[in-house]
């Protein structure tokens, strides 16, 4: 099977979010929906990329993280596993928005509110 996100972050009219499995187009906006007025990024979850099994169970993560304003801004990204056509919060870690590379200090199972 192959495996593709896209995203569309805008500041408007909103965020949107697909997955892409085995050729079927899965909307997951409502993961999203809610960053109303803000970019919504993809980054690097590790230094080698953008996907990685954290955990290796087979279930490759990914990392988003929502612009906040600010001048060397460092604030939690959101991190996501892929489990067939659907993605689960796995977690969250660190992301500087300037000087980041990649995100740190990753907590499986931690929770953090959205960023409105």
């Amino acid at each position: 099977d192959s495996l593709g996100l896209v995203s569309r972050a805008d500041c408007f009219p909103q965020n949107k979010l697909f997955l892409f499995v085995g050729g079927k187009k899965n909307d997951l906006t409502h993961i999203v929906s809610d960053w109303k007025d803000v970019f919504v990024y993809f980054v690097r979850l590790t230094p080698k990329g953008y996907f990685a099994d954290l955990d290796k169970n087979g279930h490759p993560e990914f990392a988003i993280y929502p612009m906040v304003a600010g001048n060397n801004v460092v604030t939690d990204a959101y991190i996501y596993s892929v489990i067939g056509n659907r993605i689960e919060l796995y977690g969250s870690g660190r992301f500087n928005s300037e000087r980041g590379k990649y995100v740190t200090d990753i907590v499986k199972g931690r929770s953090v509110k959205s960023h409105p």
